[in-house]
């Protein structure tokens, strides 16, 4: 896997969670999390204890616990809702937590709490699709980014950005796993046009994070533009040790005729 670094060698699997905190201000905060694990994701609930007792909650770290409980648990016709207390998180922003599971042998390590004013946490189970940016920082005396993507005006697409090759790795493992670094949050994404964002064209509220094939994506929507016109997509990304990654694409906005 890829990203932030592995709760424990015993736990098989994990999903990661984007809690939407972008309604609000700004500066670090805590908050009660609510997340509902979709009912369609065969391999969560083909691999969980039917009683939920090696459910885990970690934060963008990976490994360092969070205090959770099953809000709402009915194994057999798959209602499964994960409540967080008081979760470290970034206020305006979109963060990141991730519930492990698939460990046979685990005992119940839920707490006991009373969800105040929860944010919502989602999942996202969609794999990678067009158009996918792999992030890489930029060749000496470039002008403009490597990275290119196409869209018509109507289109409203998801950017699929590959941020692992920026993460960190371990020198040595931990908990059998190679990974450091992950991502913390997205501090922000848009879409610029004479370096002037076009406010129109994002929702951060729609962002989500995915790990697939041992790879770390951001997923962001893209919507709108003006045909004919190249625009500079910017994601900027904080990650788990503190740096800040300035992610840049080109994207070109064309509606195609038979002219």
């Amino acid at each position: 896997m890829a990203g932030a670094s592995w709760y424990d060698a015993a736990w098989g699997k994990r999903l990661a969670i984007a809690v939407d905190l972008t309604a609000g201000g700004s500066g670090p905060t805590t908050a009660d999390v609510q997340i509902t694990v979709p009912t369609d994701s065969d391999e969560f609930w083909g691999l969980v204890q039917a009683d939920g007792d090696d459910v885990r909650v970690c934060s963008s770290d990976g490994k360092t616990l969070e205090t959770y409980q099953l809000g709402s648990w009915t194994y057999a016709s798959r209602l499964g809702v994960i409540d967080v207390d008081n979760a470290a998180l970034e206020d305006g922003k979109m963060n990141v937590l991730y519930v492990y599971y698939g460990n046979a042998a685990a005992a119940d390590g839920a707490g006991s709490f009373t969800p105040a004013s929860a944010k919502t946490g989602y999942v996202e189970l969609g794999c990678p699709a067009y158009p996918e940016i792999r992030a890489r920082p930029e060749l000496p005396g470039a002008t403009t980014p490597r990275a290119v993507a196409f869209k018509a005006v109507e289109d409203e697409t998801f950017v699929w950005w590959d941020v692992t090759d920026l993460l960190i790795k371990r020198c040595a493992d931990y908990a059998k796993a190679g990974m450091l670094e992950g991502v913390d949050y997205v501090k922000n994404y848009q879409v610029l046009n004479g370096g002037t964002p076009v406010a129109s064209t994002t929702d951060l509220d729609e962002t989500r994070f995915i790990e697939h094939a041992g790879r770390a994506y951001v997923m962001v929507l893209t919507k709108g533009g003006a045909d004919g016109t190249d625009y500079t997509l910017e994601l900027q990304v904080v990650t788990t040790e503190g740096r800040t990654l300035n992610l840049r694409a080109l994207l070109k906005v064309r509606d195609v005729d038979e002219s």
